[in-house]
């Protein structure tokens, strides 16, 4: 009781009220903001201190207030309960989740899944969480098989096809229809047939050059091999009848640098949707016929 009156006199203190001819509507009105801001424990003690105003009216609300703070209060407090269990619950059941067999098992699998038809990064993405739940050695052993293999394949896009080779060559296979197995037919037959077009010649001695793709022994040519940027004097270059693939922007911002050439001929290849990008690569030669 002792501590219920010294909070009283605190508040007139603080407030000046005594001295003020509305003590009772102050007091009152306060508590009423502080209800309205939630803070119920301030809106409480001003409505009790209400009650000892000089000027307090004979017929006041000032119990209902109360009681009505207090019904609020417990309210919110037991919200803040259930939330609070809510989150707890689901706390655990994500930590459940993330350390779960089912769960290593599941994302262990898609990644395998990804990783087999070429989509790397998100194969990446599946192992990572694998690994979050369970770091062995081998889930470590793909994430180093996806890394290699997303080398391997920037080597293949920047036209780098020797080491892009020896790069898939590392990456362990799991069936023929493996895109990894894929990639790696193509490169090689890209690599063989620019060897087998070159032959023994200098690139810089080369004013004409066909590289058509051989129907008889499986031969085409996928990417632009980085060398072909060496073919300082071409004028002629015949590449029909392969299997160029037009998403290898890299490979076509090779022919940027055959600045001599005047005849290209790209027909029969896979390219019925070039891009304006790579469009743009093809007429960097003022004089330049190409037919596609």
């Amino acid at each position: 009781m002792k501590e219920f009156l010294l909070c009283i006199v605190l508040l007139s203190c603080a407030f000046g009220l005594p001295a003020q001819n509305d003590c009772y509507g102050e007091l009152r009105a306060m508590g009423l903001r502080f209800l309205e801001r939630q803070h119920y424990k301030d809106a409480i003690n001003h409505f009790f201190a209400a009650r000892y105003c000089l000027n307090k009216p004979a017929k006041d609300d000032l119990d209902e207030l109360i009681k009505q703070t207090q019904d609020r209060w417990v309210k919110a407090l037991n919200d803040a309960r259930l939330k609070a269990q809510r989150l707890a619950a689901k706390a655990d059941t994500l930590q459940s989740y993330l350390e779960g067999d089912k769960t290593y098992a599941f994302f262990l699998q898609s990644g395998k899944e990804k990783f087999k038809t070429g989509d790397f990064q998100s194969a990446l993405q599946d192992f990572a969480i694998a690994r979050f739940t369970k770091e062995n050695k081998e889930i470590l052993r793909w994430i180093n098989q996806v890394w290699q293999a997303m080398r391997a394949e920037w080597l293949t896009q920047q036209g780098h096809l020797d080491s892009a080779f020896v790069a898939y060559a590392k990456v362990n296979f799991l069936d023929s229809t493996d895109f990894r197995t894929q990639r790696l037919m193509q490169i090689q037959s890209s690599r063989t047939q620019w060897q087998r077009a070159l032959g023994s010649r200098k690139l810089s001695a080369i004013d004409s050059l066909y590289l058509s793709g051989d129907e008889a022994n499986a031969l085409f040519l996928y990417f632009f091999p980085k060398e072909i940027q060496g073919l300082s004097n071409i004028k002629r270059l015949k590449i029909s009848k392969n299997r160029l693939l037009e998403a290898q922007a890299e490979n076509w911002q090779l022919l940027t640098k055959l600045s001599t050439l005047s005849y290209l001929d790209l027909s029969d290849n896979e390219l019925e949707d070039i891009s304006a990008q790579n469009w743009q690569f093809l007429t960097v030669c003022p004089s330049l016929k190409f037919w596609i």
